[in-house]
């Protein structure tokens, strides 16, 4: 086989008689090879990871959820990819290598196999991708059909492979474009040295004691006293629309927890993140005599996705109780005061394990509350945009809109992340 330099395409290629899913193929299956290259080493881990966790692949992981029950999630897809798991969707694992995977559906009728093999001449890492369909046997046990649905979806089969395969490729490449940090990681601290930090450049050096000024220049905190303020002043309206865009969490890795197997995977993932994003969200009320009977959206976010509850007759207030209540696994936040109160009347449960991310700032030295955006930009370098339009929608519908998801998973997403920004200190 011919691995001698990288090409864009992605292309129908040969199977190399050690992939794990030649067996297959030797064996009288269906099976196809599809080939990408990327410049530059690509480990198997981070391939397998960012094939399952792309904007094309969500949308086959929540029509598995819905139509198979089948629930997963993005940190799912990184416990596989990680060999920490060996089940993931409708799909466990059949065969590892250190360099390739191979997964069976849980029909037993058809395989995924996923590999990379660095190029031979160092340039770049050839990504692998294909899958194998195992023939129906009669009752002898031998021969047997594909049947009629496997001839009429071929052709389809082999565009979604191929996209599939486009999409991985892409999330790798941007993944590597985005490598450079543009805010350091903060060290686990105790909370008593733990300050908030502004943006740095990546080519400067760490041990520079100027840099030159930038828009945040006037709420840059002062990292080396405890005393006093810990950030000059509130930046301005004109301060934090000249910053970068925050990175939100995009809509495939936003859950809404609508059945027993949601709430298991939602609770099984908020237990091993143990700190989370936060938030409720509650119909508008337009005159003072209006009844309020919010919240109608509770959300929490894990640094890897959100989970939305809608809160009417198919809530599932057992989940919502058991993580509220749950002293393992914090809740992360703004205004939690002024959420309190209506848990307790609505469903009766309390509010426990909790961090006020404004008190936290507050401990820093910031002598002015700050809400989400502004703690955003203070603490991340970041300008995070919230629609007015949205934000008075209807919370109660019965459906949300796809806009109204991205509103309230970020909202709780941003506490979490301006909470780990600052070492994320909790006793």
């Amino acid at each position: 086989m011919d691995n001698r330099g990288v090409t864009t395409s992605i292309r129908p290629g040969e199977l190399p008689a050690h992939a794990l899913l030649a067996r297959y193929r030797d064996t009288g299956g269906f099976t196809d090879c599809w080939i990408a290259d990327l410049s530059g080493p690509v480990t198997h881990a981070d391939y397998v990871e960012a094939f399952y966790s792309t904007t094309l692949f969500g949308i086959e992981r929540r029509l598995l959820a819905w139509f198979a029950s089948k629930p997963s999630t993005v940190a799912d897809a990184r416990r596989l990819a990680e060999a920490r798991s060996d089940t993931f969707a409708a799909w466990t694992v059949e065969a590892r290598a250190a360099d390739q995977l191979l997964l069976c559906d849980f029909t037993r009728r058809t395989r995924s196999w996923l590999m990379v093999e660095p190029l031979a001449d160092g340039a770049g890492t050839r990504l692998y991708f294909g899958s194998a369909v195992v023939p129906r046997r009669d009752a002898t046990g031998v021969g047997g059909s594909m049947g009629v649905a496997f001839h009429a979806l071929s052709g389809f089969h082999a565009v979604y492979s191929r996209a599939l395969l486009g999409a991985a490729r892409s999330r790798l490449m941007k993944a590597r474009r985005e490598t450079p940090a543009s805010v350091p990681a903060m060290p686990d601290r105790p909370l008593s040295s733990v300050s908030p930090v502004s943006p740095v450049s990546p080519a400067a050096p760490t041990s520079t004691p100027t840099r030159a000024p930038d828009p945040m220049s006037a709420a840059t905190p002062n990292r080396h006293r405890r005393s006093g303020p810990a950030f000059r002043e509130r930046p301005t309206r004109e301060q934090i629309a000249a910053l970068p865009p925050f990175d939100p969490l995009p809509l495939e890795r936003i859950v809404v927890v609508e059945t027993a197997e949601h709430a298991e995977a939602a609770l099984r993932a908020m237990t091993r993140a143990r700190f989370v994003g936060f938030d409720t969200e509650s119909k508008p009320t337009f005159t003072r005599d209006a009844v309020r009977d919010g919240p109608h959206v509770i959300q929490f976010s894990t640094l890897d996705e959100a989970f939305i509850v809608q809160v009417n007759d198919r809530t599932p207030i057992a989940f919502l109780r058991e993580v509220l209540e749950s002293e393992a696994i914090v809740k992360v936040g703004f205004g939690l005061d002024s959420d309190r109160g209506p848990l307790e009347h609505k469903l009766h449960t309390r509010l426990r394990a909790s961090v006020e991310v404004s008190q936290v700032l507050r401990s820093l030295g910031h002598k002015q509350a700050l809400g989400a955006k502004a703690a955003v930009a203070v603490v991340l370098g970041r300008r995070m945009t919230k629609s007015k339009s949205v934000t008075t929608s209807n919370w109660g519908a019965a459906r949300l809109s796809p806009q109204q998801l991205l509103y309230a998973a970020n909202d709780a997403y941003a506490a979490l992340k301006v909470f780990e920004a600052m070492g994320s200190p909790y006793p």
